[in-house]
């Protein structure tokens, strides 16, 4: 019964370990999105200017 808590417990480790990298490849991901589509549109904005 000791070693089945333990388990459990490491299981319920390592799950909040990957959502943690889970979320933190979203936000990197995101902010990489954001920063390209921002740059696109500097670079539209600059080749549309004249």
């Amino acid at each position: 019964m000791h070693l089945n808590i333990h388990a459990d417990d490491q299981a319920k480790q390592e799950s909040s370990h990957l959502e943690l990298e889970i979320s933190t490849a979203t936000i990197v991901t995101t902010t990489a999105l954001t920063c390209a589509a921002f740059t696109a549109v500097m670079i539209i904005h600059l080749l549309t200017r004249d």
